[in-house]
């Protein structure tokens, strides 16, 4: 099966992204799992269909007296028992050096690498992104700068077409810690895209864009609260209409005992193919309860509603999905994991679809001694493309 061939080439790769040394700190998971999915591609009356999933990671990080280093490599591969269905692949790997030590400013650059592959999307990200940062009275400036290079396969509305382009973005700012648990700042995104090619309309989608911000975080006892106003503004060549847009990002979370309750809500520019639009804008809304039953048990239950508005048109396609999930600890290396999410979409061109996945994975690790170097977050592979989150 092409399941299995993967398997000796991810675990290989996850070897070769490890480099260990009686110095390095280093940790390395993987994951195994097996499901069903009801409607794999979100269609009306899609098909059925089971799978097999692998995942897998390997992380290294080494402290120096002035300086630290560290990185990651990520694959997850999911494989359907339809040999119809294009598989689900995502691969990902990041280097980041930072400052150690005591210094007026922190310093820190990373290069990352993104791959996602799957029946109505191919993806690809090359980029280095460097922040420098004040550390010192309450008034902390930063400055942080990228260059990237991307590309982009969708469906364009017609047809599938993949488009190539190249980003520069520099963004300034500062941010005032006011006490302990409250901070402000603002900050303002520049960037400029220039695409490799025209579209398949002979358009070229260069932009500039600009995006002025402003944002808090409280965070105090068991509460944390985040929010943040944008003013997303910026011009198209092709003939496409310029955009000017507010959006907002919004969270909350409180800690009970055991218990962690959270909200989120973020509107996220994406870069997009679609015939007629610029940008689309993803809105998206989630609340999440997670359970910390005892040592060896927890228990998550979540419901998200996303909306996603194609620009320059009226086009818009929508989701609301549901899930629970529990893991049950094994012993100090593994980790079993039970999963089922039902979603309900109406598509871009108003049919609707549903589905429902469940899934059950074994997920082992062997850790060495922590991290010692800079750690590699979420937030990182976040930003590392602004295209259409899907609907699933």
């Amino acid at each position: 099966m092409r399941f299995k061939s993967r398997v000796a080439a991810l675990l290989a790769g996850l070897c070769a992204a490890s480099p260990l040394s009686a110095q390095d700190e280093s940790s390395v998971t993987a994951t195994a799992g097996y499901g069903y999915n009801s409607n794999p591609l979100l269609i009306p009356d899609g098909e059925e269909s089971g799978f097999y999933e692998l995942g897998g990671a390997a992380a290294w990080a080494t402290a120096r007296e002035t300086y630290a280093f560290g990185g990651l490599a990520e694959a997850r591969i999911r494989d359907y028992l339809d040999a119809a269905i294009e598989s689900d692949e995502n691969y990902r790997a990041a280097f980041v050096i930072a400052n150690a030590g005591e210094a007026d400013f922190t310093a820190r650059a990373i290069t990352l690498f993104n791959l996602i592959k799957s029946e109505d999307l191919r993806a690809e990200d090359a980029l280095q992104r460097g922040r420098l940062a004040g550390t010192k009275g309450d008034l902390k400036p930063f400055i942080e700068a990228e260059v990237r290079t991307s590309s982009l396969g969708e469906g364009n509305g017609l047809f599938f077409e993949t488009l190539r382009y190249n980003r520069g973005t520099v963004s300034p700012g500062a941010s005032w810690l006011i006490a302990p648990w409250l901070e402000v700042g603002m900050a303002v995104e520049g960037s400029t895209t220039q695409y490799e090619e025209a579209d398949a309309f002979g358009r070229i989608r260069d932009n500039k864009r600009v995006m002025p911000s402003v944002f808090v975080r409280y965070g105090k006892g068991d509460l944390s609260l985040v929010g943040a106003v944008s003013q997303l503004q910026g011009t198209w060549e092709g003939g496409f209409r310029d955009v000017d847009r507010t959006l907002f990002q919004a969270g909350a979370a409180y800690k009970l005992g055991k218990v962690t309750l959270s909200a989120e809500y973020s509107q996220t520019p994406q870069d997009t193919n679609f015939l007629v639009s610029p940008l689309t804008i993803a809105s998206q809304g989630q609340v999440k309860l997670d359970w910390i039953v005892d040592a060896a048990h927890s228990v998550n239950v979540w419901a998200r509603d996303l909306k996603i508005a194609y620009l320059g048109s009226d086009f818009m396609a929508s989701a609301f999905s549901y899930g629970a999930g529990m893991s049950r600890v094994l012993n100090e290396n593994a980790v079993l994991s039970f999963e089922i999410n039902h979603t309900e979409a109406e598509l871009i061109d108003g049919q609707e679809a549903e589905r429902t996945l469940v899934m059950v994975s074994v997920k082992a690790a062997v850790q060495s001694n922590g991290a010692a170097g800079p750690a590699v977050n979420a937030q990182d592979f976040a930003s590392t493309s602004r295209r259409r989150t899907r609907l699933d």
